[in-house]
């Protein structure tokens, strides 16, 4: 079941419809989070330093506009350091 009321319209959905959102998103999250790590593979081979970046956490940094904590969260074995990351040329 898709979902898509906003939230001062919950209190209008059952219980039953509101699980099986619930369910239904999670679903969904759980497949673009292997698809992203798919993708994260991929650039781990080196397509980040290609681009310029010191490694692929540093690329997530930049690309993503998210914090260091979370771009090492999402991917672990490329810390970043407090050195904030450059890219080649600049």
């Amino acid at each position: 079941m898709r979902y898509d009321a906003s939230a001062s319209q919950l209190f209008q959905v059952s219980d039953t419809d509101l699980v099986d959102a619930v369910t239904a998103l999670e679903t969904t999250m759980r497949q673009d989070y292997a698809r992203m790590l798919s993708l994260l593979s991929e650039l781990d081979t080196g397509a980040a330093r290609t681009l310029g970046h010191s490694n692929t956490a540093a690329l997530l940094l930049e690309t993503l506009r998210i914090s260091r904590s979370d771009a090492n969260h999402r991917y672990p074995g490329q810390e970043l350091h407090n050195s904030i990351p450059h890219r080649r040329g600049h």
